[in-house]
């Protein structure tokens, strides 16, 4: 088999997308987390090895958008539920989002924040993240899961403060 690239004869990886056989060196990868946050992964993003031109055409773009959405997710303005006075003035008639056994409570956060980022909010309000015990013969460890309404936050004072803290 010859790589559909470079023509080497030693092609031992095959395109998720094409399936034109691909060499080592041509070939590029992706992790299996790498779309991770998404609720529904697509099909043509779940393979490991793309041919160059499969790559640049259908994941490439995708890529800087899960990026650019997660770096969006990092800073976006969150009240927890006991900031009621604070998040009083914000409201929303959107149902809140929910994620559930994430390793750690800073990942359900920010899997709370892609999920709002990606349907084109600023905020989340009355956040709400708790923990339960999960045991495996003598090994003990927590699952993080949580809640929170997505929002618009117009208030220039309150981005205005985030930045300082």
């Amino acid at each position: 088999m010859a790589c559909s690239i470079c023509l080497k004869t030693k092609a031992g990886l095959e395109c998720g997308i094409c399936h034109n056989s691909v060499c080592k060196t041509c070939a590029q990868f992706l992790d299996e987390d790498s779309f991770s946050f998404l609720k529904v992964i697509p099909e043509e993003l779940t393979c490991s090895a793309y041919c160059p031109h499969c790559f640049d055409e259908k994941v490439a773009g995708q890529l800087t958008q899960y990026t650019e959405t997660m770096e969006r997710a990092k800073n976006i303005n969150v009240f927890l539920k006991n900031q009621s006075k604070e998040s009083r003035p914000y409201k929303s008639e959107e149902p809140p989002f929910t994620v559930e056994d994430c390793p750690d409570a800073e990942e359900a956060l920010l899997r709370l924040a892609f999920f709002a980022v990606q349907s084109n909010f600023n905020g989340l309000v009355n956040v709400d993240i708790y923990s339960k015990k999960v045991r495996d013969g003598n090994y003990q460890t927590h699952l993080w899961s949580g809640t929170g309404i997505p929002t618009h936050i117009y208030n220039e004072r309150v981005l205005r403060n985030k930045g300082r803290s």
